[in-house]
Parts: structure tokens; C-alpha cells; sequence
């Protein structure tokens, strides 16, 4: 089942205060002071991904977080297209296998409640059964995260799924490196940090 998530309006030029307003309403983040918002912001870095890029997948090292910012549009302002650096990600020139090609193709077509193409927006791909293919889980949406379980004080992370972009997206990215840093400096508390351990 997919999950739909409601999307806010989002500006052609992402500015500071859209941002900020981005991450007010990212769940996670619910209870954050004015101050912690500013030092999350600061930790964070733009990435970009254009139709059809492989942002991860299944397996993957998992060494950080995204919050989708802006779905559609050019995909201007962000730090550059590509997969997860470091992660095995792919670049829209690298080939993807024929399941892949398949479910992305499957995916822009017709959104749930329109006859109209879908609009842009991550999805989210795995198995749901060990030896099963791979299989639409989710289409996740502006001020939607993903990726959280990289931030587990867990050692050894992998990616439990495969995340793709449909149309261009802008995302706000939190390292494992980062977060951590934000532990050290006492910016998250031990609440937060169990709540992560959780998911």
C-alpha cells in the first residue's frame, strides 16, 4: 500500500525561511527548539537528484539522512545530481537493470486520484518477501525523511531498501558524521537519540 503524504507550496528559488518551514513539519524533528533548527540547518548540505537517478540501494552502506525539499522543477540550487556519494549510488548515465527500469516506468504513470501523470516524488522500492522482487513500498513527498536508520548508534548499517527519484528532487542531507557531532555537542538530547534507535 502507498503511503500519500500531503505536500506544501514550494517556491521556484528554495530560500532560507522555506526551508525552515520544511523542517518544522518533518515529524522527527517535532519537538526542536528555534536553536536546534538552526544548528540541524547548519549540519545539513543540498544534494539533488534528477528523474530517474538511484539515490541508494538495498544494501547500501548507510552513512546518512535525507529530507526532501522540493520535488519538480529543474533541480537548480542543490549540491549537484547524483547517487549516495561513497554508497554505490548511480548517476542518471549509469544503466539500471530491467526490474528497475520497470518499476520506475510503472511508477510515472497515472497518480492514485488523477488520470494525469504522478507528480515527482521519491520512491521507495524493496522486498517484501526474502526471495521476492523488488516492489513499490512508498512514494514519499515534500518534508517527507528517509534514510533515518543511518543514524542509529548501531555500527554496522545497510540500507534495508532502494530509493529512486521520479521527476527532479532537492534534498537536505544529514551525514551520520554530522549527527553524531550534534550528539557531542549536546544540540539532540538522549530522548531523541533513543526515539532514532527505535525506528
Amino acid at each position: 500500500k502507498i503511503t500519500e503524504y500531503l505536500t506544501i507550496p514550494v517556491k521556484k528559488k528554495t530560500s532560507n525561511e522555506n526551508l525552515s518551514s520544511v523542517l518544522e513539519q518533518v515529524e522527527m524533528f517535532i519537538d526542536f527548539t528555534a536553536d536546534q533548527f538552526r544548528s540541524l540547518g547548519a549540519m545539513m548540505t543540498f544534494k539533488t537528484f534528477e528523474d530517474g537517478d538511484c539515490i541508494f540501494r538495498e544494501d547500501d552502506k548507510a552513512d546518512c539522512l535525507y529530507v526532501i525539499v522540493r520535488c519538480g522543477g529543474d533541480g537548480g540550487d542543490g549540491g549537484g545530481a547524483g547517487g549516495e556519494e561513497g554508497n554505490g549510488g548511480e548517476s542518471k548515465s549509469d544503466k539500471r537493470n530491467k526490474k528497475e527500469k520497470k518499476l520506475l516506468k510503472k511508477n510515472k504513470g497515472s497518480s492514485s486520484k488523477t488520470d494525469s501523470a504522478a507528480p515527482a516524488h521519491v520512491l521507495i522500492s524493496g522486498r517484501q518477501e526474502k526471495l521476492a522482487e523488488p516492489a513499490e513500498l512508498q512514494q514519499l513527498m515534500i518534508a517527507d525523511v528517509f534514510g533515518h536508520m543511518s543514524l542509529s548508534s548501531s555500527k554496522n548499517r545497510s540500507r534495508t531498501a532502494s530509493a529512486f527519484s521520479v521527476g527532479n528532487i532537492v534534498t537536505m542531507v544529514l551525514t551520520r558524521e554530522n549527527y553524531f557531532d550534534l550528539c557531542k555537542n549536546k544540540i539532540v538530547d538522549s530522548k531523541f537519540r533513543q526515539k532514532i534507535d527505535k525506528m
